[in-house]
């Protein structure tokens, strides 16, 4: 692995995120999902890169599936913005994966 994919593959956040996530739910009385809070577990339990990605995904998908209003508030326009991105992005490169996988080969009877 290049220099580059290795720096594109780290694990940038910690137990101080995880902590800042639960501490905004509970602050403005929002309902943790149950998805956003079995990321946060599998961080926790395991910081690797992939469960880094599990969290940000769920996180993203939390935000902009607030039924509050609270996210549409413009001081966390920043956010919802960025949540839309990374949801974007990240069904874009699942759709894109699972096109550009090639079809399994049926075994044939002879």
């Amino acid at each position: 692995m290049s220099n580059k994919e290795e720096d594109k593959k780290r694990v940038t956040a910690g137990f101080d995120d995880v902590n800042s996530i639960r501490t905004f739910v509970k602050h403005f009385n929002l309902v943790m999902t149950d998805r956003l809070d079995n990321a946060l577990n599998a961080f926790e339990k395991d910081m690797t890169y992939e469960n880094q990605v599990l969290v940000c995904k769920a996180l993203a998908e939390f935000v902009i599936s607030d039924k509050t209003g609270l996210m549409q508030d413009k001081m966390f326009a920043p956010l919802f913005s960025e949540s839309k991105k990374i949801q974007y992005y990240t069904s874009f490169e699942e759709n894109l994966s699972e096109l550009l996988k090639e079809p399994e080969k049926e075994e044939t009877k002879d």
